[in-house]
């Protein structure tokens, strides 16, 4: 019996690798097919770690543009904190526990963690308001909340482009 339950604790992980997996291609698939209908360069670093933060914020940053006419950096941002995020995190695995610099270190990342959320959510928030502006602030929220709904969120409005103003036609004007 004791052997049973174990293996059932035994195989969480890997269920949880699997789910985080596929939540990584859809996501990875979302994003390419977005930027490619909206001809942003650059579409096949959906697939890579970096460049798939890379290419939510150039998402965000084309919507700002297009519609608000705003310049924003968010494509800069995310990459940014994910790289300081994980600085101050390997800094933290080589200072000794309970000291005073472990203990600033960790607080930095806890509020690295919260800014970084906090960007994505954001960045989230201006691709659910292009996809569907109806539902981009409960979509936002439950991205923020709950981790691994995102991908599964952006799939059922990805195709939806209610928030971007209509593409020029591409007919021909004669004289």
């Amino acid at each position: 019996m004791n052997s049973e339950l174990n293996m059932g604790f035994r195989l969480s992980p890997y269920i949880i690798l699997g789910v985080l997996a596929v939540t990584y291609v859809i996501q990875g698939i979302v994003f390419f097919t977005m930027a490619r209908r909206r001809f942003l360069k650059g579409a096949w670093a959906a697939f890579l770690p970096v460049g798939n933060l890379w290419l939510l914020g150039s998402l965000a940053d084309h919507y700002q543009y297009v519609v608000h006419g705003k310049i924003c950096r968010k494509r800069m941002l995310l990459p940014i904190l994910a790289g300081a995020l994980a600085l101050l995190l390997v800094l933290q695995g080589y200072l000794p526990h309970g000291s005073f610099w472990y203990a600033l270190v960790s607080t930095a990342a806890d509020l690295l963690i919260l800014v970084y959320i906090l960007g994505k959510a954001w960045s989230l928030y201006s691709i659910y308001e292009s996809c569907d502006p109806g539902i981009s602030v409960a979509y936002t929220m439950w991205s923020a909340l709950v981790c691994f709904i995102a991908p599964v969120l952006l799939l059922t409005t990805f195709t939806k482009d209610y928030g971007m103003p209509p593409l020029p036609s591409m007919e021909r004007k004669d004289g």
